[in-house]
């Protein structure tokens, strides 16, 4: 099984280098590919993402500053074929099972699917202010996805069939978030 992980920085000096060695510490039977697209820093960013790419632990590549959505739809749209494409913030940690969580849920889908979770605030040292994003769970039905959003990219997994519907309606014009636009395209496809 072959995953990708897509993750768009910006002056993100202070926290990049925890989230990519979260990102590397993945376990689980699948082969991880880290893909980065630098949206234009002008802090240390890119030289940290040339150290980890000399290690070959990652490919990146930095493009003129797009703002999160467009710069995360253009490593989607780019990135190659893979089983799996997760979305990841900057200044976010992963737990070593995250991935594999979301395998687990997605692989019995056989259409478009996308996997979202809860994720645990803290502060800048890791240290739990024991508090999630949400409260209870969040309601995913088209009306309310589209009127008030609520699908927590950095968590958000999307299988290769959802993936290449989204790479099919390729839009040019800009999106709100790329998580939003993924989620309201697979309930789109929901036959169900």
């Amino acid at each position: 099984m072959e995953i990708a992980v897509l993750l768009s920085s910006y002056n993100g000096e202070k926290y990049i280098k925890c989230q990519i060695d979260s990102i590397l510490a993945q376990k689980g039977n699948f082969n991880l590919s880290l893909f980065v697209r630098d949206d234009g820093s002008n802090d240390n960013t890119q030289k940290i993402l040339q150290e980890y790419e000399k290690k070959k632990l990652l490919q990146w590549y930095s493009g003129d500053n797009l703002g999160p959505a467009q710069s995360f739809m253009d490593l989607l749209y780019s990135c190659g074929e893979f089983d799996y494409y997760a979305f990841s913030d900057q200044d976010d940690y992963w737990e070593t099972s995250k991935i594999n969580r979301a395998i687990t849920k997605l692989k019995p889908q056989t259409g478009p699917a996308m996997y979202f979770s809860n994720a645990e605030m803290v502060d800048s040292q890791l240290i739990s202010l024991n508090k999630n994003v949400y409260e209870s769970p969040p309601k995913v039905d088209f009306c309310t996805l589209v009127c008030a959003g609520g699908v927590l990219g950095c968590t958000s997994v999307l299988n290769n069939s959802l993936v290449k519907i989204i790479r099919n309606f390729r839009i040019s014009q800009n999106i709100i978030m790329h998580d939003y636009y993924s989620a309201v395209i697979c309930l789109l496809c929901d036959d169900g």
